[in-house]
This record gives C-alpha cells, structure tokens and sequence, in this order.
C-alpha cells in the first residue's frame, strides 16, 4: 500500500508537470522538468531534432536488448488565429477538444518572450441568443477571449499575436485521498509513471538498456513518438498513456 508521504511526493510532481504550459511544438517547459528530473538517474540524455526527451541507462551488456518506456509531454491547446479591432481574440484548436467545455475557461496565451498573458473564453449570452442557438453548442469559431483590453493595439502591447499558443489556466488539485484534477493529465500522468519508473529501474541491475522517451506532438499526429521508435529500434516498448473513465455516470 503507499503511504501518505508517497502520495504526496507523487502528487507534488505531478502537479509541477500538469501545471507546465506544453502544447504540442511548444514543449520546452514541461521538457526541462523533465530532464531536471531524471538527469541523476541517467547515463546519456538527449534533445532530438522533434523536441524528444530521451534518456538512457546502459546494462553494461553487450548485445543486450533495448527496452524504451515512453510516454507524451504535449498538451491539446490553442493558437491565436485572429485578434479584432475591439482586442478580443480568436483561437484555434491544437488536438481534439470538446467545444461544450470551453466557455466559461481561463486561459494563457504565451507571448514571444515567455511571458503569460490570461484571459477568459466568452460567447454570445442566452439572454440574446434566438431558440434555435440556445439548442445548439457554440463552436470554437463562434467563441472569443477576452483578455482585458479594448483594442487590437492594446492587446498586441500586451505581447499577443496571431500564432501565439495558448492553454487552459488551471491548477492541479487533490480531490479525497487519491485523485486529482487538472489539466494535462493527458499525458502527464503517463509523463511521470514513465520517470518514476524509470528512475527505480535506473538503480537495479537489470539485462537490459533502458530508454526513457518522453515524447513531443502526440496531440497533432504522434510525430515524436515516430521519430524516436526509427531512431532506437527497440526490441520491447512500453507506451503509457490515459483513456476516458469508465467508473462514472452515463
């Protein structure tokens, strides 16, 4: 059984990892926990042209297999596609998002220099929609972020432009013991089940080397994962990765 201590050491981390801007391309936060984490435990780690994380622990056996355990550090997100004359902007989905969800969220669009601009997703009010609207879901293209300004020349002061990435603004939290709720857990969960496991098999002897890839653009088309299975060809691999509840209503 875990205890308390465990818990919460694994909550703290996965919280550091679900808490990280990291859409798909924009990586670099969520890579650098990452590497940050793991860098004790590995003999090689490495950057590749995809923007994968890849460590290694070598068995010292010649000939021995190649084990890879990989899991993706992208996050679905958003990119500005268009900024009105009022300064309220218009996004574009990266990955698949549901549009029922979106109104009402908090967000952060990341300007070219890092820094993080928030806002809030709006759509048209019921009180003004006809019958027919209000039976319908508005859809990301029908949807705007207001992010405090009142001209398209505010907003660009403020840092953003159109291509600037976004994600939701939210804070992993517990919910009872032993769950949590958050953004990112697609697939930071896997992201750290892959570095704690890597980490405790990094420290035993085992026949076989060990290959850490924690993978970039799942979201967008599996690229790092592709690029990284060519370039080690493993013998065995382990993908983590999370799917919908089953222990829930309806």
């Amino acid at each position: 059984m875990v205890s308390h201590e465990e818990l919460d050491k694994l909550f703290g981390l996965l919280k550091k990892f679900a808490d990280a801007f990291g859409i798909s391309g924009y990586e670099d936060e969520i890579r650098n926990l990452v590497i940050d984490e793991v860098r004790e435990y590995a003999d090689e780690i490495w950057v590749d042209r995809l923007g994968n994380v890849v460590a290694v622990k070598h068995s010292g056996v010649e000939g021995a297999p190649r084990i890879v355990v990989d899991a993706h550090m992208d996050e679905i997100g958003f990119v500005v596609k268009h900024i009105d004359d009022k300064g309220f902007v218009y996004l574009a989905p990266i990955g698949g998002w549901s549009d029922i969800i979106l109104p009402g969220q908090r967000i952060r669009i990341r300007t070219r220099d890092g820094r993080l601009v928030y806002g809030v997703i709006g759509s048209k009010p019921p009180h003004v929609m006809t019958p027919e609207e209000a039976k319908q879901v508005p859809t990301i293209d029908k949807l705007f972020v207001d992010i405090g300004v009142s001209s398209r020349e505010e907003a660009e002061k403020l840092g953003v432009h159109v291509g600037a990435p976004a994600d939701l603004d939210r804070e992993a939290v517990r919910i009872g013991y032993k769950r949590a709720t958050g953004k990112a857990f697609d697939d930071r969960v896997g992201v750290l089940v892959a570095v704690e496991s890597f980490k405790k098999l990094a420290q035993r002897q085992i026949q076989a080397d060990l290959y850490l890839v924690i993978a970039s653009q799942e979201e967008v088309g599996l690229k790092g994962a592709r690029t990284a299975a060519y370039a080690i060809n493993p013998d065995i691999a382990i993908a983590l990765d999370v799917t919908i509840a089953a222990d829930v209503p309806g």
